[in-house]
Order: C-alpha cells, then structure tokens, then sequence
C-alpha cells in the first residue's frame, strides 16, 4: 500500500515538474497586438546562432545579449506577418516548388542532392519550404507596400561608381572660361591691313603689360567688344582642352586665372586671351558600359527598398501594442 502511494506520489511530482518545465520554455515573452511571442519561439531562433558560433554551454549573460538582439527581430517578423494577413497576401505550393526548381536549377542541383545538404545542416526539406514561402510572402508584402516608392537615378549610379572607384572610372575635364582681345584682319590679301592689325594688338599687349584692366584694354582695341552686348564681347567661350587648336591650347593651359596668353596669330586676326576661370566637369570614360550600371542600378534597388521595408516596418512597430515580457 505505501509502495503505491510513494510511486503515486513520485508520478504525480514527475508531471509536475514536467507541466512546470514546458510552462517555463513556453511562457510568453512578448506580446505583439494580438499576438504571442513564446520562449521556444525566441530559442528555435537561437539554436542555429549557438550552433554557428559552437556556443555548447553559453553563460546566462551570453543567452540574455542574444535575447536582447533576437527578439526585435521575431517582433518584426510577427508585424510583417499581421501585414500579410491583412491585406489577404497568399503564396501557393506551386509558388514555393516554382521557387525551389529554381534554385535547383541555378546550381545544378537534384532535390536529393539538395535535401543532403540541408540535413547537413541540420535542415528539413520541410522547414526549407516554410522558410522559402515565407520569403516569397515577406516579397509579395514588400511589391505592395514599399516598391512603388523606391527609385535608384543615373545621378545615384555615377555618385557610386565616383565612390567605389574614382580613379578608374571617373577622371576629370578642365573647363576654361576665355575673355578675348581680337583684332580682325578685314583683308586678307592685303599686306598693309594685316600691317595695321599687328601694330594695334602690339599696343594692346603693351597697355596689358603696364597693368591696365583686361575689360578696358578690349574696349580700346578689340574688334569684338560691344558696349551693348551683355559680356562686352569679351567672353570667347568656354572651353575643354580637346576643343582647343594646337596654338591656342599650347598658350591657354599653363596659365593662371586672370594671366593672359602672348599674341596669336590666326588666318583671320590675332587675339590675346584671359583665362577668366578654370573649372572641372566629371567624365564617365566609356568603359562603365550599359551591362555594369545596370548591375549598380540592381545593387542599389535592393539597398534602398531594404531601408525603405525596414524604415515602413519600424513605422508599424511605432504605431503597434508591444509588451516585452522577458
């Protein structure tokens, strides 16, 4: 009789502790909405962490860092979840198997083959496919709410490719700004014309010499400067090197700004140039072909619909009754 009641007992407390045990793993941790968050949840999330980083026996301060970093994550995801159901998101079998003969494909692989190797992990074909549907939910979730809002520009590409490699796909055009002195031989075929011309520019240059302003050198003999003209006249152009005649870029790329050239003479006249202003202007060399952007372009995209997920998710998190009950 007291044999029965001692292993009734012994019984009684063995399901107690048990009862206490599975009430301890599954208590909730969380609670999102209407939604609960259990502490086998929370440890499933943990194992594949423990076993990547071969934490066999981690400390309580280890296993709480981990909860800490986990549990936003599971919070996220039940937020996305209450997403989905929502908006009445569905994702069929023959989306996952779809999905699957992909995959199998793009690496050559037979389902046995792929089943393998997931149990070498520690995986099921099983649990993959759960993992695979909720990817191609968590994707249909993001077309709806965030796709539309995510644009990658030509100027974010060239901004990345400055960044990524300046040196080999980005080099830099000089931009001369030129003010001119001109004086136009009106006669070619006559000697005593061309004779003038060249005394009139001698004397410009010599005013130029003994410090006079560029502006009131051209308007007392430059044969291009218009009183009623917006630049005077004086503005030649602005130019990049490979725009240049041999003469003129031989003179103009050493100077400074506000230095000016020695006389040069052409077919029609001779002129003396300002450098009024140097600048740049950012090249694209040929070799970042259409191929290449368009793979920057992708790269991007998924950057940018990334943060704007993450940044819409943090917006429902904001908005959403959480209770962190660990």
């Amino acid at each position: 009789m007291n044999i029965l009641f001692l292993t009734f007992l012994s019984i009684f407390f063995l399901s107690l502790n048990q009862t206490s045990f599975a009430e301890t793993i599954d208590r909730i941790v969380a609670i999102v909405d209407d939604e609960v968050i259990t502490m086998s949840e929370l440890n499933e999330k943990l194992k594949p962490i423990i076993e990547k980083n071969l934490l066999t026996k981690p400390s309580k301060q280890q296993m709480q860092t981990l909860y800490n970093q986990i549990l936003p994550q599971i919070i996220d995801e039940k937020i996305a979840e209450n997403e989905i159901k929502k908006r009445n998101i569905k994702v069929g079998d023959e989306d996952v198997d779809f999905a699957i003969n992909n995959i199998l494909l793009q690496n050559s692989l037979t389902k046995e083959q792929l089943a393998e190797r997931l149990g070498m992990e520690g995986i099921t074909l099983d649990d993959y496919k759960k993992d695979i549907k909720n990817q191609i939910l968590r994707s249909k979730l993001i077309n709806f709410a965030v796709k539309a809002k995510v644009v990658v520009s030509e100027e974010e590409i060239d901004n990345f490719i400055k960044k990524e490699n300046p040196e080999k796909t980005i080099e830099k055009g000089e931009i001369y700004i030129l003010e001119q002195i001109a004086v136009i031989i009106k006669d070619a075929n006559n000697p005593n014309n061309i004779a003038d011309c060249e005394k009139k520019i001698n004397l410009a240059k010599t005013e130029l010499e003994k410090g006079q302003k560029f502006s009131e050198v051209a308007k007392n003999y430059s044969d291009l400067y218009n009183e009623n003209s917006s630049d005077k006249g004086l503005v030649a152009g602005a130019f990049k090197i490979e725009e240049m005649s041999p003469l003129i870029k031989k003179e103009v790329t050493h100077l400074k700004v506000n230095e000016t050239t020695n006389i040069i003479k052409t077919n029609d006249g001779f002129y003396i140039f300002m450098l009024k202003e140097k600048t740049s202007e950012d090249k694209k060399i040929s070799n970042i072909d259409k191929q290449k952007r368009n793979e920057i372009r992708e790269h991007l995209y998924k950057e940018k619909l990334n943060q704007t997920f993450q940044d819409w998710i943090k917006e429902l998190r904001s908005k959403s009754s959480i209770r962190i009950l660990l």
